[in-house]
């Protein structure tokens, strides 16, 4: 009597060589159940691929996510965390999101990916994201996004858990939608995360000198949902219309002005820190009316009270928070104006401090020594400080144009 065929005991071979031509990628089974979607990995450098090789519906959806990476992400080597000042981790989770929202955009590629659900929604993955620590469960779930019904289910778990971190992974998902999926959204989701989660990364800056007799109080870094797009207009226009150049992108416009070609656009970015204390009443109202001119900014307001203090990033990579998460973060005096600076001066440049320059240690109390050394710390790490913010000039300083 002949055996009945097993299901799934096909052993197929995938083809990394379509997307990523060249010289034969070596091929590597990994063991196939639960756990397959840990082991596998590609590697374009070295020309290697680690999935299972069964007929699965589960092993076929890891096998597209594995080619997906060959396709759309950077080489490991390419990406320095440290400069980016994310880490790893935050990195490549966001990037297994970006890499499944780009696969799901063609049919067959989410019919795939719904298909093989159970390979990823395993018994670990449920665990991780019930028991985890919280940055680590948003990660896993996260990882999950776009991956058939299971990133719902991932969802609904950690939302049952939390209902923070719930929309701590929902608006780090909008921020990986940045320029229809590019890795630029990978960065900012990532740091996006990392900031939520007050991680300190090696691109950590000292901290400005404090007294002898007078130290900073403690800081606690705040990162609310960004869920609201900063003028859409100015985003969009990352390309620049000329009459010269290689890139045919406009041919509609040979008749008119002739401005055929595109170059690509810098969006105006940086970092500004500003001081929510009792005397900058008002700043805050003056740099959220200027985020449409620099979409790209993050920005961070800080106050503090006692021996504490609170920063909170009200806007990133297009995106800001709601209304109501512009107050003061805390009391209405400074005394963290030293690990603020530090933030600062951890985040890409051009860098600007929106402050009356009264620096202040525990108990809202200041020293000269204090406002010397803090001075000291913005000319060597380029930061700018201004006491009021004029568009003109500030568009001049996150420009780079403006020199500490």
């Amino acid at each position: 009597m002949a055996r009945k065929p097993q299901p799934h005991a096909q052993t197929v071979r995938p083809w990394p060589e379509i997307v990523a031509p060249g010289p034969a990628f070596e091929i590597v089974p990994v063991p196939v159940g639960g756990n397959a979607h840990c082991i596998a990995r590609c590697s374009l450098s070295l020309r290697s691929l680690h999935v299972p090789l069964d007929s699965s519906p589960a092993s076929r959806a890891i096998r597209l996510h594995e080619l997906g990476h060959l396709q759309f992400s950077p080489a490991p080597a390419d990406v320095d965390c440290d400069a980016l000042n994310i880490t790893r981790e935050s990195m490549l989770a966001c990037e297994d999101a970006r890499v499944n929202a780009l696969i799901s955009r063609f049919p067959v590629g989410a019919r795939c990916l719904n298909r093989g659900r159970a390979g990823r929604w395993s018994r670990e993955t449920r665990t991780v994201i019930e028991t985890a620590p919280p940055k680590f469960a948003v990660l896993q779930a996260l990882a999950c996004a776009r991956w058939g019904s299971a990133g719902a289910a991932a969802d609904r778990l950690l939302a049952a858990r939390d209902g923070r971190l719930a929309r701590i992974a929902r608006a780090a998902f909008i921020l990986l939608q940045a320029d229809r999926f590019s890795f630029a959204g990978t960065v900012a989701a990532a740091r996006y995360i990392d900031a939520t989660f007050a991680v300190a990364t090696a691109a950590s800056a000292p901290e400005p000198a404090a007294d002898g007799n007078l130290q900073y109080g403690t800081m606690t870094t705040e990162c609310p949902p960004l869920t609201i797009p900063i003028s859409p207009p100015a985003l969009a226009r990352r390309w620049r219309a000329t009459d010269t150049g290689t890139y045919l992108r406009n041919p509609h416009r040979l008749t008119t002005d002739g401005a055929i070609f595109a170059r690509r656009t810098r969006l105006v970015g940086g970092a500004i820190l500003v001081d929510c204390s009792g005397s900058m009443y008002g700043a805050v109202a003056e740099v959220e009316s200027l985020l449409t001119t620099c979409p790209a900014a993050t920005v961070a307001l800080y106050s503090g009270a006692g021996d504490t203090g609170t920063l909170r990033i009200v806007a990133s990579g297009g995106r800001r928070a709601e209304d109501l998460e512009w107050r003061p973060p805390d009391a209405g005096g400074n005394t963290i104006d030293g690990p603020a600076l530090a933030w600062l001066a951890s985040q890409p440049g051009p860098r600007l401090w929106v402050s009356d320059g009264e620096v202040t240690g525990i108990g809202d109390k200041q020293t000269p020594t204090l406002k010397h050394n803090a001075a000291a710390y913005c000319t060597a790490h380029n930061i700018v400080r201004r006491r009021y913010v004029p568009a003109n000039e500030t568009l001049a300083i996150l420009r780079g144009e403006v020199r500490s």
